[in-house]
Formats: C-alpha cells, structure tokens, sequence
C-alpha cells in the first residue's frame, strides 16, 4: 500500500489523495480539538486496509478507552483485528518491561531501551 485512503467523507475532502505510506504524522492542537478523533479514524483505516498498529495511551490507565473510542467513533470491534493490534501501558514504576498478557502489556517506556525492546 502506498497511500491510506481513511474511506471518511470529512476526512477524504481535506485530504482527497489519502495519507502516503510510509510517512509520519503528527497531530497536535490544543485540549479538546479533536487528536483522539482522528487518531482513532487513522487507526481503523489501516487496520480495515491491513495494517497492524500499536497502541500506546500515556494518559489513560488501561486500553479500555482506545477500544471504546475506536468502537463509538469509527465503529471498528478491536477484537476482530486481535493479531494486529498491542497495547503498550506506560509503568515507570518497573525497569523493563511485563510478560504480554494476550495482545498488551506495560513497559517503562521512558528507558531507549525498553522503548526499542516494547516497539
């Protein structure tokens, strides 16, 4: 694939020939404008298209509000798409890094190397 189409009417009129792949993209705005949103919309595109994603929320406890998000939002079920998909919960309180527990676990991000082991 060499360009993601988000298949988001909203989305497709700001951006008709899609996102290219690979890149890197960066959202940023202030509180309230929407990141999560259109994180969420990327995300289920991809994996819709094949893709695998990581999923790593450093303000929120737990995956619980990726998935409930990424179901009201893009209407995608997390749980079709198991084996692409890994959460990684934040834990500075640990040197390394948890056994996965199914399709997440917790690492200590903050340490290079527990980044370039987790990723």
């Amino acid at each position: 694939m060499r360009v993601l189409h988000i298949q988001q009417e909203w989305f497709d009129r700001l951006l008709p020939d899609g996102l290219p792949i690979p890149s890197s993209t960066l959202l940023s705005g202030p509180g309230g404008s929407g990141k999560p949103l259109i994180g969420n919309v990327i995300a289920a595109a991809w994996l819709r298209q094949g893709g695998s994603v990581i999923f790593m929320s450093l303000q929120y406890p737990d995956h619980s509000f990726i998935k409930a998000g990424l179901s009201k939002v893009a209407h995608l079920d997390l749980d079709e798409y198991k084996e692409r998909v890994v959460f990684i919960e934040l834990d500075a309180t640990i040197d390394t890094m948890t056994e996965p527990d199914d399709n997440r676990f917790r690492a200590n991000v903050v340490k290079p190397e527990v980044w370039d082991r987790a990723i």
